[in-house]
């Protein structure tokens, strides 16, 4: 339901414990707005009150280019979102070398959203932490709306739906279960590339959005002199 676990990350219930906090990634997606927090930020290392613990739960994860992806492993669903990590040290009682909590959120087939602060600790935080607060605030924000379904980004390849760098990615909005209205808008809010948001003609209704996947910094061209 979580989509984390106690078995990818740890506790640690004997004595105080190590002041750990979550780096972040991803600061661009709106449960960081805000806060005022970049990528690579530490955020809950106080060591009076620490974030992450006593209890600690996480998904099993790859990096690629330096950024935490889920593998799908122990049934985390392959879009739970990671936005901030805390790898767990050998004070903590772990199940494996490279134990880590996972802060993040995914949605269901149906367009619900789950966030998972993945420690039980963070409703001691709100009142004593800024950042902790302001997400907090973000996401219950956020989750008083109705959540429909987005489908993409399309087209499908190998079977998954990938957006490959340099080319376009087409998204489409499922509106079909909100009630009837002749004057809905969609408003898509882009933090990378470009897009353009477009209604789609289909008979269920909806709104769709070409995006225009941008390249790796690493990928793209020095302009020529």
């Amino acid at each position: 339901m979580t989509g984390t676990s106690i078995r990818q990350a740890g506790g640690w219930w004997d004595g105080r414990r190590d002041p750990v906090g979550y780096t972040v990634q991803h600061s661009a997606h709106w449960a960081y707005e805000g806060t005022g927090l970049k990528d690579g930020d530490v955020f809950g290392a106080d060591p009076a009150f620490p974030l992450v613990g006593y209890e600690a739960d996480g998904a099993t994860f790859t990096r690629k280019r330096g950024l935490a992806i889920v593998t799908g492993d122990q049934g985390t669903p392959l879009n739970f979102f990671i936005l901030g990590i805390a790898e767990l040290g050998e004070g903590w009682v772990r199940s494996g070398p490279h134990a880590a909590a996972t802060m993040g959120l995914y949605t269901s087939d149906r367009g619900g959203i789950v966030f998972n602060g993945a420690t039980t600790d963070w409703p001691c935080l709100v009142g004593r932490n800024a950042e902790v607060d302001r997400i907090t605030r973000n996401v219950l924000d956020r989750l008083r709306l109705r959540a429909v379904p987005v489908l993409g980004p399309l087209p499908m390849r190998h079977g998954r739906m990938l957006a490959a760098a340099g080319e376009p990615a087409h998204f489409h909005v499922d509106t079909a279960e909100l009630p009837p209205a002749s004057d809905r808008r969609c408003v898509w809010r882009v933090t990378a590339g470009a897009g353009i948001g477009i209604w789609a003609a289909q008979p269920a209704g909806g709104a769709g959005l070409t995006l225009s996947v941008p390249m790796p910094p690493s990928r793209r061209r020095s302009p020529s002199r």
